[in-house]
């Protein structure tokens, strides 16, 4: 869900674990079912809301998504919409699968000190979603290129996984994106209108 949209609105739970350390009231929550979200706290490392269904209580803002039906108009967005257009996307529930993403500053600060992001989801040329809001990174193949895990794994459990490369991309504070990797890269020896791009091999 969008987390830097404060307005009262109806949001749809996706989850209901929470294997981090602020789990809120999370065992009230039903998947599937929409609520309706009227205040978010954000902190450094995570965002908690409040639930008009459940006064008093708290719960951690990854458990839920923009409801579909508030942005199905913006479906109708392509490759071929503006970039004030995408930087305008409302979040909402992807509506179908996706082999592609556009990377959106929303030129909001993270506690890291890096922007935050948002992502368009892409089925060839059309937008079937859009997501983040709050992200500071984007991890490709998971956190450490250990790939993804069932919703109970423990990442501090990772003896005998194999590890991948990690590749990530952030948002600077200048606005500009980053690629980068856990291993040393190297490039080919000519540039032409292809640029190519290597995670150069251990000797």
């Amino acid at each position: 869900m969008n987390i830097f949209d404060k307005t009262e609105r109806v949001i749809e739970c996706v989850a209901k674990y929470d294997t981090s350390p602020y789990k809120g009231d999370y065992e009230l929550l039903e998947i599937g079912k929409k609520y309706t979200v009227t205040e978010i706290d954000m902190y450094g490392w995570h965002t908690m809301i409040r639930l008009k269904e459940f006064p008093g209580k708290r719960f951690n803002s990854v458990l839920f998504e923009e409801s579909e039906e508030q942005h199905m108009e913006r479906m109708e967005m392509t490759i071929n919409s503006t970039r004030e257009e995408f930087e305008n996307l409302k979040c909402f529930k992807p509506t179908g699968e996706f082999n592609g993403i556009v990377i959106i500053p929303t030129g909001e600060m993270h506690e890291s000190g890096y922007k935050c992001m948002k992502f368009a989801l892409m089925d060839h040329w059309e937008v079937v979603g859009c997501v983040g809001g709050g992200s500071d990174v984007i991890h490709l193949n998971g956190i450490g290129g250990y790939g993804k895990f069932g919703e109970e794994w423990d990442r501090s459990l990772n003896t005998g996984l194999v590890k991948r490369v990690d590749w990530s991309i952030d948002c600077l504070p200048n606005g500009l994106i980053r690629l980068f990797c856990s291993h040393k890269l190297e490039l080919d020896k000519i540039i032409c209108s292809d640029f190519n791009l290597y995670v150069k091999e251990d000797k």
